[in-house]
């Protein structure tokens, strides 16, 4: 591997870690928001369901974005 290389590695890696921090931040409130909205009892059974869908895509795409740990 040449010094160009290695370079190049090292700008993907902080670029992959950089984009995980900022994914991770809108998941957050992604998810926060959702849980607030599931915790009421006033909203309609179908709305609950599309929140709870909501909810769950986002800890899809939370697990997914873990995955890149190992990157």
């Amino acid at each position: 591997m040449t010094a160009s290389d290695d370079v190049r590695v090292r700008e993907l890696t902080e670029r992959i870690i950089h984009t995980r921090h900022v994914v991770n931040n809108l998941l957050t409130g992604i998810l926060g928001q959702s849980q607030l909205m599931l915790l009421r009892e006033d909203i309609e059974p179908n709305v609950r369901q599309r929140v709870q869908t909501i909810e769950d895509l986002a800890k899809r795409i939370k697990s997914a974005i873990a995955d890149l740990n190992d990157v």
